[in-house]
């Protein structure tokens, strides 16, 4: 197998066919050419989608200083800025932050409602028995 086969094995030539031998070395650097430029196609292709998408995006965010995506940007800002968005949503999430912490208050004492009479439940229930122990005791 010689090394134009792609073996990649120890190639012998011989001196006493120098026609042969010449056939020979351009088929070797026939193969390592082609290898050569199927490794730099697979290098510019790996090259390509690793940075093509930071290549674009830099190339949009270039571009959108000059037209004009920063200023509209900058005016919504200042708009919201303006009009106070932000104390508008710390109010409404205060809103609702009370809301849902009554929520809860009224659940606890729901709850402890419940356990005053679970209680008092047992508390009669035990009265009642000590009661009626004592009137058998009588």
């Amino acid at each position: 197998m010689t090394a134009a086969e792609g073996g990649g094995g120890v190639v012998v030539v011989s001196t006493s066919n120098p026609a042969g031998a010449s056939a020979l070395v351009h088929a070797a650097g026939l193969a390592i050419q082609q290898r050569l430029i199927q490794s730099k196609k697979a290098t510019t292709a790996f090259l390509y989608r690793t940075f093509s998408p930071m290549y674009r995006l830099s190339n949009l965010y270039i571009a959108s200083w000059s037209n004009g995506s920063q200023l509209r940007g900058l005016d919504k800002i200042k708009t919201s800025f303006v009009r106070g968005d932000a104390f508008t949503l710390m109010r409404n999430t205060t809103a609702q932050m009370r809301d849902v912490w009554n929520q809860i208050l009224a659940a606890r004492a729901s709850q402890k409602k419940v356990l005053q009479r679970q209680k008092e439940r047992k508390a009669v229930k035990r009265d009642t028995a000590a009661a009626e122990k004592s009137r058998k005791d009588n």
